[in-house]
């Protein structure tokens, strides 16, 4: 049926999604919030600043860590407040 044909029209290819983070490493802890520790993400962030991360950074997707951070099904409040 045309609308199932149709419905991801404009939408990023899958591979997309497989390889969302792998130029947004905060990003990607955030992504993994359940196992990543406050510490671990600070590091990123003091390794990503020599390189002009901004915490608005954003995804493929249009996301920024805030975003995935906040859409973990258990978001943190310690690396939400790394975040800022």
């Amino acid at each position: 049926d045309s609308f199932a044909k149709n419905s991801f029209t404009g939408c990023p290819p899958k591979l997309d999604v497989v390889h969302r983070f792998d130029s947004h490493p905060i990003h990607k802890l955030c992504y993994y919030a359940s196992t990543t520790t406050a510490e671990e993400l600070r590091q990123a962030i003091a390794n990503a600043n020599q390189e002009l991360f901004k915490p608005a950074d954003q995804d493929k997707f249009g996301m920024t860590p805030f975003h995935v951070l906040l859409s973990s099904p258990t978001p943190r409040q310690d690396l939400f407040l790394v975040l800022l």
